[in-house]
């Protein structure tokens, strides 16, 4: 699949560069580079058969020259008559046990030669190891008790097998998994593995690129919620940390952090964090994080919360319902009856007009939110009907006999 893949990127490159390949071999000079392909992996079989695909790119970004070869018998392979770019570089792929390996070169560099290194494969997720994960607290919205955080996540593969995630059975779990705080949104992940592709598992989310032998790096953002002055929740470390941090800046004080040992502050260009840690931590053995002195939202964001939340609504609906019609019926009755302007069929045709009395319809606004308390009624015809009858009750309410003498 990843062959055709290249094949295709290789021929849409070829389109594009096509028209400008006659023009770069007659203007440049041109340049022979020796390609070799070396496997990694301890007792492996030299790699052969393998096809390379070469892009080559100018100064300005836009791809200048594309060609193909395939390796001899020993992982060798020659590109000839490659016009040299200044300013450009020359991206080297091979399709590898399902991965892609890639080497880029400058101008300067390809008399040297270029050697891809391979590997075999493995599903087993222990070869990678988390060497550094940092979570920084990077804000506090006191308004609407929410935290912005960002993680930076140092990874090493130090064996000599690419991790290769098997995508289509989940349960191995062989791909990279990170946790997240109860409640998280707006998450963002960036990393330097190939692909970066990220799907959601449990209470977080996993990396399921394939992860080379090497150093690499995952960062990512989000957002999530708490209530009170503290907050505190596992963070499970599924793979381990040999060092896990928590940074607070100086800007945030007092907020601060249980779970964790207090260290000395870290300077990060001007800004200085307080900062918290734990080290050799064992995967799965996770800490039990704690932020504390967490800001509350003033009064007056309190009052704008509480006015708009739809549960304080539904709770004091019933009170002021209650009040609601008490007026209207004393209202009714200090004035007596008057004339009510006509209201049409429910059919929406014309006929006969209707002259509700005011009061029934009253008891029957109670009688509906009777039945509704005791479950007999569904919520939107409930409300539907409600409404309708309010809306009368309003208009009759408006309604006076000197604005509507033709009712007397």
């Amino acid at each position: 699949m990843m062959v055709r893949v290249l094949g295709v990127v290789f021929v849409v490159a070829a389109l594009i560069a096509g028209s400008s390949w006659a023009e770069l071999t007659s203007a440049q000079e041109l340049v022979s580079v020796n390609v070799r392909v070396v496997n990694g992996t301890a007792g492996a079989e030299p790699p052969s058969a393998l096809p390379i695909l070469l892009l080559a790119t100018g100064l300005d970004g836009r791809v200048a020259a594309t060609a193909q070869g395939q390796t001899d018998d020993t992982g060798a392979f020659e590109f000839g008559g490659l016009p040299l770019l200044n300013g450009g570089q020359y991206v080297f792929s091979v399709d590898y046990a399902g991965v892609l390996y890639t080497e880029v070169l400058l101008p300067e560099e390809l008399s040297e030669g270029v050697q891809i290194d391979v590997y075999d494969t493995t599903r087993d997720v222990t070869v990678v190891q988390f060497r550094r994960q940092v979570m920084v607290i990077a804000g506090v919205d006191a308004s609407e008790r929410e935290i912005s955080a960002i993680e930076f996540v140092l990874i090493a593969n130090e064996s000599d097998r690419t991790l290769l995630p098997d995508v289509s059975n989940p349960a191995m779990m062989s791909f990279l998994r990170f946790s997240l705080p109860p409640g998280t949104h707006d998450l963002d992940v960036q990393s330097n593995l190939p692909s970066r592709e990220i799907i959601s598992v449990g209470s977080g989310f996993a990396v399921t690129s394939p992860v080379i032998p090497g150093g690499h790096s995952v960062e990512f953002s989000y957002i999530f919620p708490y209530e009170g002055k503290a907050l505190s929740y596992r963070q499970p470390l599924l793979q381990g940390a040999e060092v896990y941090q928590v940074l607070v800046p100086d800007r945030l004080a007092p907020v601060r952090v249980g779970g964790l040992d207090k260290v000395e502050p870290v300077h990060i260009q001007d800004t200085r964090y307080q900062a918290w840690e734990g080290r050799g931590i064992s995967p799965g053995q996770g800490v039990e994080l704690e932020l504390m002195e967490l800001p509350e939202p003033s009064l007056p964001d309190r009052i704008e919360k509480a006015v708009t939340s739809a549960s304080l609504w539904y709770a004091i609906l019933p009170g002021s319902l209650a009040a609601f019609l008490a007026v209207l019926l004393l209202f009714g009755a200090s004035r007596g009856r008057i004339g009510l302007r006509t209201v049409p069929a429910a059919s929406g045709e014309s006929g006969e007009d209707v002259f509700p009395d005011r009061e029934s319809m009253i008891q029957e606004i109670a009688d509906l939110d009777d039945r509704f308390e005791r479950g007999e009624l569904i919520n939107l015809g409930y409300r539907e009907r409600r409404q309708a009858l309010k809306s009368r009750v309003l208009e009759a309410t408006e309604q006076t006999p000197e604005q509507s003498p033709d009712r007397y």
